[in-house]
């Protein structure tokens, strides 16, 4: 800004004659050189005493004056130098500088324009020697009113000054190409403006001490993003809205130039949150929803799910209960879209730890739980009153545990997971079903204990070294349906393929051992079946047939006594029970009581005629005793009663006919079973009948 231009001088110093000394020439109305008394010295025109017409005075203090006088005052046009090498030169008016002039500092500035009372006043131009320049209009030695001011670097403003200053409307370039066109006061940007930046940003709005305050608009011009709202010190502060350049948006709450306080987020992923945010973050109490249409409501910290809230899943599932950095984490709820519900403790979006598990079955499970399966102490339970309390790990039963049947203790003792090798006999697989093996030298017989209380007994596929014991299959054996009713047979894919026989009981605990038994029977394995046979009595079973199976098995085991009195409680009840007749005789004849066999074979062939089988079971022991007559009658009652092969019972017919001295009869089976395929017959022969022919 150019100086303002004081002078010591005042209309009350006047150049009069009569104040001092004439040094020479006519110093009253002529030229004439005068001495004052402050040591001034003017020479020119005088007239009546004063300094008038052309002039020159050297004043003093070393300035110097040349130039029209009227009166003893500056009048006309005038150059005035000063000791420190400014200079004026222009018109001059009653001892002032006064319409047009130029001044020159004494650093090479220099003003050109008008004066009024030695100031600058009304239009002028002032140029600076390091290349600014200001042309407008001057009030009191100072800019004021309209004005242009120039910088060398490129930089102008062009509007309304007041005492040097930016003072009203006015259009600022920066030379950095940004520009500012608007309301200022005292040369600081305030009130109404537009600001456009040199990255081509638009802001228009209100300014407050050179900053962006009240409303305004901002548009980033590299993206298209614009925010419209309140601002304060130069940031978004308070109601406003900003749109994304990728038409994300935001409207709500800001502070320091960030969305804070409680505001509404729509994203073009289709994302919306409304509710608090803290520094451009959805942070506190808000509601996000998803464009998957799932959803989280309740608290946030710095943009994630932190604290307690809602999660709506895209699949229909829920949680309620504790977050972490968008993770499950604490106490919770966890409802699956199928109905399942936990309730308990996550650990990184998993259940684990303490925690309880209803399952849209009825089935729950309560107790430890580790990386989302069982682990550790716990209770499975399911409707049909079964469950299960011990140790699980990794979902399935491991280690010590009880596993009830229908409420009832069914078994205590080890569980084995899923392992399958051969060391590993029990197992509650994860569908419910209870499995335990018994291990022979020649194979296995499982029995598996399904939820709906239905039982299979027997062998199964062969799962391999690699395989999951919850791929367990039966293949051959039987399986008990809760209602009582029995398959037995070939077993494919869990479905009967080659059915042996089947049966109905009248279900009761005791039903299951029986069936069990009777498959261990089946099996060979007699001491496993006694013991089942041997609980199924004790429950009470109402079934005969058990003590023909017991009584079978008591035979494998040799124990002949205990065989004969379940075979003889059998045919107590039913007395024409073909096996039980069948098992007796043989039994007795174990035990060396070969009439009373025969007696059993006798009433066989009394109750059975047009049965085969009793003739020839008969007549082997007629024969064993020598009675040869009655053997070759029973003998040829059987053959008289089959199709089968008999080339055995010709033989044996053959036999008692020799032992008879009946050797044309003798020789003639021997021939027939020869032909039959008998291997004995040949060398009978030829020791009886000669050659052959």
């Amino acid at each position: 800004m150019p100086l303002r231009i004081l002078f010591l001088f005042l209309l009350g110093f006047s150049c009069t004659a009569i104040q001092a000394q004439c040094l020479s020439g006519n110093c009253t109305d002529g030229f004439g050189k005068f001495k004052y008394k402050n040591d001034n010295i003017y020479e020119g025109n005088f007239k009546g005493g004063y300094c008038n017409g052309k002039g020159k005075m050297f004043y003093s203090n070393g300035e110097f004056y040349e130039g029209d006088w009227v009166n003893g005052s500056w009048n006309g046009k005038g150059l005035y130098t000063w000791k420190d090498g400014r200079r004026f030169e222009g018109q001059v008016k009653d001892g002032y500088f006064e319409g047009f002039g130029i001044y020159f500092t004494s650093d090479s500035n220099r003003y050109e324009g008008n004066w009024k009372v030695g100031s600058f006043e009304g239009a002028g131009k002032y140029y600076f020697k390091d290349g600014r320049y200001y042309e407008g209009s001057w009030l009191k030695g100072k800019k004021s009113g309209k004005g242009k001011f120039t910088w060398p670097d490129g930089g102008s403003y062009i509007g309304d000054w007041k005492e040097d200053k930016f003072e009203g409307e006015g259009k600022r370039i920066y030379n950095d190409s940004s520009e500012y066109e608007g309301s200022w006061v005292a040369s600081v940007q305030q009130g109404k403006g537009r600001y456009v930046y040199h990255n081509g940003d638009v802001y228009v709005g209100e300014f407050k001490e050179g900053k962006r305050s009240g409303v305004g608009k901002y548009v980033v011009k590299a993206d298209g993003q614009v925010y419209e709202g309140t601002y304060l010190n130069g940031q978004p502060e308070g109601k406003g809205k900003l749109v994304m350049g990728n038409k994300d948006r935001y409207e709500g709450d800001f502070k320091n130039g960030l969305a804070d306080g409680y505001g509404i987020g729509e994203y073009t992923t289709g994302k919306r949150y409304e509710g608090e945010w803290k520094e451009g973050n959805w942070n506190g109490k808000g509601k996000a929803t998803w464009k998957d249409s799932s959803s989280y409501e309740g608290q946030w910290v710095r943009g994630k799910m932190q604290g307690t809230g809602t999660k709506i899943y895209k699949g229909g599932d829920r949680y309620t209960g504790n977050w972490f950095e968008d993770k499950i984490e604490g106490q919770g709820e966890y409802t699956w879209k199928n109905g399942d519900v936990y309730t308990g403790h996550f650990t990184n979006e998993k259940m684990s730890g303490q925690g309880k598990k209803v399952y849209k079955d009825g089935s729950v499970y309560e107790g430890s739980w580790l990386f989302g399966l069982y682990s550790g102490k716990g209770v499975l339970s399911w409707p049909n009153k079964n469950r299960y309390e011990g140790n699980f790990s990794t979902g399935v039963a491991l280690g010590n545990g009880a596993f009830y049947r229908n409420g009832v203790l069914f078994f205590e003792g080890n569980f084995n997971g899923t392992s399958t090798y051969s060391t590993a006999t029990t197992w509650l697989l994860a569908d419910g079903r209870f499995a335990r093996r018994t291990t022979y030298t020649d194979g296995s017989i499982f029995e598996i204990w399904h939820p709906d209380q239905s039982m299979f007994i027997g062998s199964i596929i062969d799962i391999g070294y690699y395989g999951s014991i919850s791929d367990i299959k039966p293949r051959e054996g039987s399986l008990l349906y809760a209602t009582g009713k029995v398959i037995s047979g070939k077993w494919d894919s869990g479905t009967i393929k080659q059915p042996t026989y089947q049966y109905q009981m009248k279900m009761s605990e005791a039903v299951p051992e029986y069936v069990k038994g009777r498959i261990y029977y089946a099996y060979k394995k007699y001491s496993d079946a006694l013991k089942s046979f041997n609980k199924a009595v004790a429950a009470n079973l109402k079934e005969d047939s058990v003590f023909l199976f017991r009584g079978a098995a008591y035979y494998g085991l040799t124990k002949y006594d205990s065989a004969r009195a379940d075979l003889t409680t059998l045919l107590k009840k039913q007395a024409k029970n073909k096996e039980g007749i069948t098992w007796r005789a043989k039994t007795l004849l174990s035990l060396k009581d070969t009439t009373a066999a025969l007696a059993d074979y006798s009433a066989y062939v009394k109750h059975f005629p047009g049965d085969s089988t009793g003739y020839w079971q008969r007549g082997i022991v007629y024969h064993n005793v020598k009675n040869y007559d009655a053997a070759v009658k029973d003998y040829t009652q059987y053959l008289q009663r089959t199709k089968a092969r008999n080339e055995n019972v010709y033989y044996y017919r053959g036999i008692c006919y020799e032992q008879l001295g009946k050797k044309t009869e003798a020789c003639a089976d021997f021939e027939t079973a020869k032909k039959g395929g008998n291997k004995n017959a040949d060398a009978q022969i030829k020791k009886l009948c000669g050659n052959p022919g």
